[in-house]
Parts: C-alpha cells; structure tokens; sequence
C-alpha cells in the first residue's frame, strides 16, 4: 500500500533520472524504506523537544511527498525528496 501511496504522490516519476537512491532501488521504494525507518525510531527512541515521542503518520509521509512533487521540477527529484522528508519528519 505505501508503495502504491508513494508512486502516485510523487506522480509516477520512478524512473526519474538522479533519482534513485544509494542502494539503486526506485525513490518509491526508498521511501517507503525511510518512512517505516522512522517510524519505527520514533517508536524505538526518538523523542522531540518536550521529551514526547514524535507521531509520523501518513499525513507526515504526504506532506514529505507533496513537496517533493511539486519542488522536483526546479530542484530535482533527489534534492526535492531530501528537502520534503527533512522539512515534514524534522519539525514535528
């Protein structure tokens, strides 16, 4: 299902040149790979400024993608996804 989320957030763009991640899967799949990531260090020992535990949900996932697909164009796809993850999972 967050695969599927994903693609059709980021609009399909898989196959986006400069796109791929380290590990040489879709940016689909490191996202996915990251958001369960971070989930699971939110869950395991990430705490915010209050001592709290932060709450990643899908909405945070799809503000993360919402800026990157609309950021890609100027920016590409791999700085977009970097700036859009930081901005939606760093100030919760």
């Amino acid at each position: 299902y967050l695969a599927n989320f994903a693609a059709s957030s980021l609009g399909s763009k898989q196959g986006a040149p400069g796109g791929a991640s380290a590990a040489g899967s879709s940016p689909v799949d490191a996202c996915v790979d990251l958001y369960i990531a971070l989930k699971a260090e939110a869950e395991a020992r990430l705490t915010d400024g209050a001592g709290q535990k932060p709450a990643y949900s899908m909405r945070t996932l799809c503000r993360a993608l919402d800026y990157a697909r609309c950021s890609a164009p100027k920016y590409g796809l791999q700085r977009a996804l970097y700036d859009g993850f930081a901005m939606a999972f760093s100030t919760q």
